[in-house]
């Protein structure tokens, strides 16, 4: 490859996102890091998943540095309902979000 030159090509998204720190992200509410014009999006996927117990989000997007540095996702859900014992961990939900550009 002597004499050639290599060229990369990387989305703006992908810079964002490996600039994204996830200790950043720990403890953050979803709907505080989407963008506030899909919210709606967001929590209507959020009341399927808990109505259903499982669900698909429309694309939106998900905040991934400050102050606007955004990727489009789309967010796949599901409901682990606890026990009826009071004792036992509280209902969560487990998400995982494609990012599409």
């Amino acid at each position: 490859m002597q004499g050639k030159r290599r060229r990369s090509v990387c989305q703006p998204w992908i810079v964002a996102f490996q600039s994204c720190c996830v200790q950043d992200l720990i403890g953050c509410v979803i709907q505080e890091l989407c963008h506030q014009h899909d919210l709606q999006k967001v929590t209507n996927y959020l009341k399927e998943a808990v109505n259903t117990g499982v669900s698909t989000s429309a694309p939106y997007r998900l905040r991934v540095t400050a102050p606007d540095k955004y990727v489009r996702v789309q967010t796949t859900s599901k409901l682990f309902k606890s026990c009826e014992n009071p004792t036992q961990e509280p209902d969560f939900i487990v998400a995982t979000h494609h990012i599409i550009e």
